[in-house]
């Protein structure tokens, strides 16, 4: 009876990934779930998303001749607090979670980048060409920077009230590498019926990861966070399910009504015609059976053929027992689940 909540559920069985060529940024869209799911499932992934997704990035910077950020260096165009601002927009991708350091020395006149990292062993940028400072003739600029991966937000002063090394200054870290995310829902079709949900997803990354791999990661906690409170056994539930499934002596797909299969009005209305109602009495017709019905031709035949063999069915099966004594129970059953 627990199976009765959930087996007749609407699962989504279309996801499609529009990523554009930086592979920053992409649209998802899944169809099709009950309504009120795409609002349910969108606002939970948006929300673990842009909070929950480890990231990478300087937590601190040390440079030489430098105690405080108000402090400043000869040779050094900009001021200390847009240094700072620079390095919080690197991007850093790690392939361990542990804590580590990089450095920068260069002597000018150049453009300090991102390139000019001595990054440890498993670090990279994904953004060299991100502009850290300029120095100007003769100018020397040397910095130790404090690597660590978290997830979310650190507020530095936490940080400094920690850590009292003399001339190193904390920097406010945001470890997400998820940028935006947004969600819309609209309708979507099942067959001719139309009031189901279809989720848009829209998300920007940093480049550190991929979108798709990131919705991948925050349905995997959102997963794991919901597992505590499923409180019966599945291995029970799924016994119950079997001995259900075992009074058919064919495939339960079988029992599919052709008006939810999404087919053409003109191919509906032929399969009406000829009162076929069930994926059942559609396999049992053979393909010259099907051109014999009036108003139907090789496109309906094509359609309806593509349809089939996506379901592991084809035209001119044999169906023992099709259609079933009970078929008018099922049907009433089915019409009060749904």
């Amino acid at each position: 009876m627990l199976a009765e909540n959930w087996k007749d559920f609407l699962k989504p069985s279309k996801i499609s990934y529009d990523a554009k060529s930086d592979n920053k940024s992409a649209k998802i869209i899944v169809e099709p779930l009950e309504r009120g799911f795409g609002t349910t499932i969108g606002n939970s992934l948006r929300r673990i998303l842009l909070s929950s997704i480890f990231g990478t990035a300087f937590t601190g910077v040390k440079i030489e001749g430098v105690i405080h950020e108000q402090d400043s260096v000869e040779g050094l165009t900009e001021d200390i607090i847009d240094v700072i601002l620079n390095l919080k927009k690197v991007t850093l991708l790690s392939e361990t979670a542990t804590k580590k350091k990089a450095v920068i020395e260069v002597q000018g006149p150049c453009q300090v980048t991102a390139a000019d990292l001595i990054l440890p062993e498993g670090v990279s940028v994904v953004n060299a060409d991100q502009v850290i400072c300029h120095i100007d003739d003769k100018a020397k600029f040397k910095a130790e920077l404090v690597i660590e991966s978290g997830k979310g937000y650190r507020d530095s002063s936490k940080e400094a009230n920690d850590n009292k090394e003399i001339g190193l200054i904390n920097i406010d870290t945001v470890f997400s590498p998820i940028k935006t995310v947004t969600f819309a829902v609209s309708s979507s079709r099942v067959g001719q019926v139309i009031d189901y949900d279809k989720l848009i997803l829209d998300i920007e990354t940093n480049g550190a990861i991929e979108p798709d791999l990131a919705v991948g990661i925050a349905a995997k906690i959102m997963k794991e966070q919901m597992n505590l409170f499923i409180n019966f056994d599945d291995n029970i539930v799924l016994a119950e399910e079997t001995v259900e499934e075992e009074k058919f002596s064919f495939d339960p797909v079988l029992l599919k009504k052709v008006e939810e299969l999404e087919l053409s009005v003109r191919s509906q209305n032929c399969l009406k015609n000829e009162n076929i109602n069930h994926l059942g009495d559609l396999v049992k017709r053979s393909e010259n059976d099907m051109l014999k019905t009036p108003n139907f031709g090789r496109k309906s035949l094509n359609e309806i053929r593509a349809i089939l063999q996506s379901l592991n069915l084809n035209f001119g099966m044999d169906i023992e027992e099709w259609p079933p004594e009970n078929l008018g129970d099922i049907n009433k059953k089915t019409d009060d689940n749904s």
